[in-house]
Protein backbone atom coordinates (compact mmCIF):
# COMPACT_ATOMS: atom_id res chain seq x y z
CA UNK A 1 0.00 0.00 0.00
CA UNK A 2 2.82 2.53 0.56
CA UNK A 3 4.32 1.88 -2.48
CA UNK A 4 1.24 2.59 -4.23
CA UNK A 5 0.69 5.80 -2.41
CA UNK A 6 4.17 6.45 -2.99
CA UNK A 7 3.54 6.39 -6.42
CA UNK A 8 0.12 8.44 -6.58
CA UNK A 9 2.65 11.39 -4.74
CA UNK A 10 5.28 11.28 -7.09
CA UNK A 11 2.71 11.81 -9.71
CA UNK A 12 1.08 14.69 -7.97
CA UNK A 13 4.61 16.45 -6.98
CA UNK A 14 4.86 16.05 -10.76
CA UNK A 15 1.30 17.23 -11.76
CA UNK A 16 1.01 20.12 -9.43
CA UNK A 17 4.71 21.46 -10.66
CA UNK A 18 5.77 21.42 -7.30
CA UNK A 19 9.69 21.02 -8.57
CA UNK A 20 10.77 22.65 -11.07
CA UNK A 21 14.12 22.05 -13.04
CA UNK A 22 17.34 24.07 -11.64
CA UNK A 23 20.64 24.13 -13.40
CA UNK A 24 23.40 23.57 -11.51
CA UNK A 25 26.83 21.88 -12.41
CA UNK A 26 26.06 21.37 -16.02
CA UNK A 27 23.04 19.67 -15.65
CA UNK A 28 19.17 19.95 -14.54
CA UNK A 29 17.80 19.05 -11.15
CA UNK A 30 14.88 18.72 -9.48
CA UNK A 31 14.60 19.42 -5.48
CA UNK A 32 12.36 18.91 -3.02
CA UNK A 33 13.24 19.61 0.65
CA UNK A 34 11.83 17.09 3.58
CA UNK A 35 11.71 18.78 7.32
CA UNK A 36 11.06 16.10 10.07
CA UNK A 37 11.88 13.09 12.44
CA UNK A 38 12.50 10.05 10.26
CA UNK A 39 8.41 8.41 9.92
CA UNK A 40 6.76 6.33 6.87
CA UNK A 41 5.69 9.92 5.42
CA UNK A 42 9.54 10.85 4.98
CA UNK A 43 10.10 7.75 3.40
CA UNK A 44 7.55 8.05 0.89
CA UNK A 45 8.23 11.60 0.17
CA UNK A 46 11.83 10.21 -0.70
CA UNK A 47 10.54 7.21 -2.39
CA UNK A 48 8.19 9.30 -4.61
CA UNK A 49 10.89 11.71 -5.42
CA UNK A 50 12.67 8.71 -6.43
CA UNK A 51 9.84 7.63 -9.12
CA UNK A 52 10.32 10.95 -10.84
CA UNK A 53 13.99 11.71 -10.53
CA UNK A 54 13.72 14.30 -7.63
CA UNK A 55 16.40 14.73 -5.35
CA UNK A 56 15.21 15.14 -1.68
CA UNK A 57 16.74 17.69 0.61
CA UNK A 58 17.08 16.45 4.76
CA UNK A 59 16.44 19.84 6.40
CA UNK A 60 17.41 18.38 9.68
CA UNK A 61 17.01 20.27 12.77
CA UNK A 62 20.53 20.14 13.75
CA UNK A 63 22.06 22.32 11.30
CA UNK A 64 21.45 25.33 12.58
CA UNK A 65 19.02 28.26 10.94
CA UNK A 66 21.97 29.60 8.90
CA UNK A 67 23.00 26.54 7.33
CA UNK A 68 19.35 25.39 6.63
CA UNK A 69 18.87 28.57 4.43
CA UNK A 70 21.99 28.54 2.74
CA UNK A 71 21.38 25.12 1.66
CA UNK A 72 17.49 26.66 0.39
CA UNK A 73 19.24 28.86 -1.50
CA UNK A 74 21.44 26.98 -3.17
CA UNK A 75 19.52 24.53 -4.26
CA UNK A 76 16.19 27.00 -5.02
CA UNK A 77 14.15 24.95 -3.32
CA UNK A 78 10.64 25.75 -4.47
CA UNK A 79 8.36 22.99 -2.56
CA UNK A 80 8.99 21.54 1.49
CA UNK A 81 7.00 18.24 2.83
CA UNK A 82 7.55 18.69 6.48
CA UNK A 83 5.44 17.46 9.63
CA UNK A 84 2.64 19.83 11.44
CA UNK A 85 5.39 20.30 14.21
CA UNK A 86 7.82 21.45 12.23
CA UNK A 87 5.83 23.95 10.42
CA UNK A 88 5.47 26.97 13.48
CA UNK A 89 9.66 27.01 12.85
CA UNK A 90 9.92 26.91 9.40
CA UNK A 91 7.12 29.91 8.61
CA UNK A 92 9.05 31.79 11.43
CA UNK A 93 12.05 31.41 10.07
CA UNK A 94 10.65 32.34 6.76
CA UNK A 95 9.09 35.53 7.80
CA UNK A 96 11.67 36.79 9.31
CA UNK A 97 14.24 35.80 6.64
CA UNK A 98 15.37 39.99 5.75
CA UNK A 99 18.47 38.63 3.22
CA UNK A 100 15.57 36.83 1.03
CA UNK A 101 17.68 33.43 1.13
CA UNK A 102 14.16 31.72 1.31
CA UNK A 103 12.19 33.33 -1.56
CA UNK A 104 12.08 30.56 -3.67
CA UNK A 105 9.95 28.78 -1.29
CA UNK A 106 6.38 28.65 -2.36
CA UNK A 107 4.99 25.66 -1.47
CA UNK A 108 4.43 23.35 1.53
CA UNK A 109 3.29 20.34 1.68
CA UNK A 110 2.34 18.83 5.77
CA UNK A 111 1.99 15.22 6.72
CA UNK A 112 -0.84 15.62 9.20
CA UNK A 113 -4.08 16.90 7.27
CA UNK A 114 -6.49 17.83 10.22
CA UNK A 115 -3.37 18.80 12.69
CA UNK A 116 -3.16 22.33 11.85
CA UNK A 117 -4.39 25.22 14.11
CA UNK A 118 -5.36 28.66 13.55
CA UNK A 119 -2.26 29.62 15.69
Amino acid sequence: MAEALSYALSYAIVSKGLCPEVEAEGRKWQFMGIQSRNRLEWCMTHVAGMHQNITTVPLYETIGLKQMKFVIKQTKLTTVSLSVDNLFNFLKMKKEDTEGEMASIKNLVLFEKNKVTPD
